[in-house]
This record gives structure tokens, sequence and C-alpha cells, in this order.
């Protein structure tokens, strides 16, 4: 997922695009006394009068899409140990985009050809299947995964060297649930083939869990 944040500025005593230059990098400590999470960070991509675009990362650091979202008050600083405030703003909104396979160069993809079927017979609540929509891309080195959704397909793709291992598809079998009845993952003796459904299982968890957090 790529995630933006749009900011207003309500004070700062010169217009937005004097002080602030797209594609720089910027700092927010957040004036909220109920976020434990206090700073956040975002290039600038956009200025708009005084309304300010960022790409920012704070789901990364598990801040909740609601936590710090529409309303919230915060200050502006070109430095991390916040030496001068640029300016005061209030979040318009903040929102996620959806990984797409583009978003990341893929060497190696499953095939009938370099794959094995597993049958896991794994089900999903509809809201965890909406949330895994939203896909994952790697921010830093410790990131193993790339992962994003297609045609309710989702795709496994170590990041380091952009091979799927895995590919799931989900099927609908009630308005509340969905199924992954059929799973491809890479048939390759480089890889560790011993409990590769358990290992995918793990995997997928893990990364539900993770989403039910920030979402």
């Amino acid at each position: 997922m790529k995630e933006y944040t749009e900011v207003k500025i309500v004070s700062s005593g010169k217009a937005a695009g004097y002080l602030f230059k797209e594609d720089e990098f910027y700092y927010f400590k957040l004036e909220d006394a109920t976020i434990n999470f206090k700073l956040m960070g975002g290039k600038l991509i956009n200025i708009e009068g005084e309304k300010l675009l960022f790409y920012t990362q704070a789901y990364y650091e598990n801040l909740n899409i609601n936590t710090a979202n529409t309303g919230t008050k915060v200050e502006l600083f070109k430095k991390r140990r916040n030496e001068e405030k640029i300016g005061e703003g209030i979040i318009v909104k903040r929102y996620f985009i959806k990984a797409q396979k583009s978003d990341w160069k893929i060497g190696k993809e499953l095939s009938a050809h370099n794959s094995q079927v597993l049958y896991p017979k794994i089900e999903l609540l509809h809201h965890d299947k909406l949330n895994l929509e939203y896909g994952r891309i790697p921010l830093s080195m410790d990131d193993k995964w790339f992962i994003y959704m297609e045609k309710d397909t989702i795709h496994f793709i170590r990041s380091w060297t952009g091979i799927e291992i895995f590919d799931a598809k989900l099927e609908q079998i009630d308005e509340d649930k969905w199924t992954i009845a059929v799973l491809r993952t890479i048939n390759d003796e480089k890889f560790n083939q011993v409990n590769r459904l358990s290992d995918f299982s793990t995997l997928l968890e893990s990364y539900i869990s993770y989403l039910r957090r920030i979402m």
C-alpha cells in the first residue's frame, strides 16, 4: 500500500509555497494527547494553495489510519530533532492507495511450469479480504515481501530477488466470507518445500493481523 496525508497550513506567517518545497522531506509532530506515536514524516509531492500533499509512511510504525486523520493538529518541521518549526496545520485526510504489480520489479512469476498446487482450505472474513487488497510495498531491506492483489488473486513476491513464492486464488463463499481453496507455490530446489503450506498460513495470518491494527 501507499499512504498519503493532506495537511492544510493554518499558521506559518508566510504562504505555503514560499516555506515548503516539493520533493523535500518534512516531519509532523502530532498535537493530540491521545496519540502515543508523536512524530511522522513524509515527502511533499504537491502544493495547492495552503494544502500540502505528502507521501507518508506512518502505517509502517503501526499508526492506525483512524488515529491520525481528519482534524488532527500538527506542527511541521524540516528536521527530525525539531530545531525550527515551519508552521502549524490540520490533517485534512490520510488515506491508502492499493499496491499494484508495477510497484515492484518482479523477476520470476509463478506459472504451470514452475509451481506446485496445494489445497489449504483457508477461510477469510470479508473485511480481511478487503484489507488484503491493499498489499504491501517494502520500505526497507528488512521487508521480505512485496504483496499485491489482482483479480482476487493475492501474490507474494520476495522483495530482494523479485521471485514469486506464492499466489492464492480467493473465492467468495457468501457476503461475509471468502476462501482460499487453491494455492500455488514455487517448485524450485533452491527453496525448502517442507512445511510450505504451514509457512503460507503463518505468513497470511501475520499479515492479516498487521492490517487489522492499521486499517
